[in-house]
């Protein structure tokens, strides 16, 4: 990925990158113990109100936290989203698209986007585009990239509703469905949080 300068941001933008951050992290991969600590540690940050439903996926997620180690929660990832053959959910986001139309046709477009913004490949990257880690750390840099907030909002938005939005709510209900314990947490802040970014992209 490119390197551009960096925009000083409000608050509510510097807290969209972080989560942003925080789900491309424990979605590539099982949490380690630091991470556990920090998310356990971490109950009451989301929001000022304590029943909004961000805050309580939060809270949920939190105290799964607090009675998870590290190598169990590594085990439960590796089991649900690896697996030895056909994982049991994917996380590659072109599977949740509804039907079959523009399956194909998915990573080639959200591969001719990335470019079009200067956006290339790590060649040490293991996983294609439409990864669901790869995908939250491509907003968290259009969030913290430079430039005319008007652009930068205008393509948080269009990866948002062509890449993520079409198959996120699928994605939770795969996870829900599965035999994940710890992640059926995860999937449900994920969830929530990206249900509030798709109205406030509605808005724009």
């Amino acid at each position: 990925m490119s390197t551009v300068p960096l925009q000083t941001l409000n608050p509510e933008a510097q807290a969209r990158a972080d989560w942003y951050a925080f789900l491309a992290r424990i979605w590539y991969g099982g949490p380690d113990a630091q991470l556990l600590a920090a998310m356990a540690g971490a109950d009451d940050v989301v929001a000022e109100h304590p029943e909004a439903p961000l805050e309580q996926a939060w809270r949920r997620l939190a105290q799964s936290a607090q009675v998870i180690d590290a190598e169990t929660a590594c085990i439960e990832y590796d089991s649900v989203f690896v697996g030895t053959g056909k994982a049991e959910v994917t996380l590659y986001m072109a599977h949740y698209l509804p039907g079959e139309t523009g399956k194909d046709r998915y990573l080639v477009q959200l591969r001719q986007l990335l470019q079009q913004w200067g956006l290339t490949r790590v060649e040490k990257a293991r996983e294609p585009e439409d990864h669901l880690a790869a995908l939250c750390e491509v907003m968290r840099h259009l969030i913290l990239a430079g430039g005319p907030e008007e652009r930068t909002l205008d393509r948080q938005a269009e990866l948002f509703k062509r890449f993520l939005a079409p198959g996120y709510a699928a994605f939770a209900a795969a996870v829900r469905e599965s035999s994940a314990n710890f992640y059926k947490n995860v999937a449900g802040f994920t969830e929530t949080f990206f249900r509030i970014e798709e109205q406030s992209f509605q808005m724009l």
